[in-house]
């Protein structure tokens, strides 16, 4: 078997397809991370430890990556994206605070990051359900501010006169508009 973006099979679900019978097992991601233990638990146990690592600075070094320029801009919220931001940001301080007081030895004593720590807390407790759907919002809220696409509007001579400009964006709709900016 040869799974390609092998980070994605991580999860429970994914563990049920990866069946035993195929002996010789290739897993290939660029980035083998995850916010829960999968790649422990289920990627590294199926496919085995790393055989072949290739990290970005000896690509750059080998040249196998094209030299590039980021440029990173602040965008302002507008006066509704400052409320709900805060609100959210508000409401997941006291949740974090009301989590680390009810679950001390997973938020403080144990290895990972906090995203981690996070997925091992009980699924079924509200308040960490509360949180995630809370910290999901407020990560969607940045991605889809509408302010963003101004600043493409203001840089789009530049991004069309570019040799190879690349504009991210995480969500499809965004990605329409940035290709109608750009067009036109």
């Amino acid at each position: 078997i040869i799974a390609d973006e092998v980070h994605h099979y991580g999860t429970d679900a994914s563990k049920k397809m990866l069946e035993k019978a195929y002996i010789r097992r290739l897993g290939l991601t660029a980035s083998l991370e995850r916010n829960d233990d999968g790649v422990d638990k289920v990627i590294k146990t199926y496919f085995n430890d790393v055989v072949f690592n290739y990290d970005y600075s000896e690509a750059i070094d080998d040249r196998v990556i094209a030299p590039f320029k980021i440029l990173f801009v602040s965008v302002e919220m507008n006066e509704h994206e400052q409320a709900e931001y805060s609100r959210l940001t508000n409401r997941i301080v006291k949740l974090r605070e009301y989590l680390e007081i009810k679950y001390p030895n997973i938020l403080f004593h144990s290895s990972g990051t906090y995203s981690q720590k996070i997925n091992r807390l009980p699924y079924m407790d509200e308040e960490v359900q509360l949180y995630k759907r809370s910290t999901y919002s407020r990560g969607q809220m940045v991605v889809n501010m509408r302010s963003k696409l101004s600043i493409v509007k203001c840089f789009s001579d530049v991004i069309k006169r570019a040799n190879g400009a690349f504009v991210f964006t995480q969500m499809t709709e965004i990605n329409k508009e940035v290709t109608r900016i750009l067009q036109h």
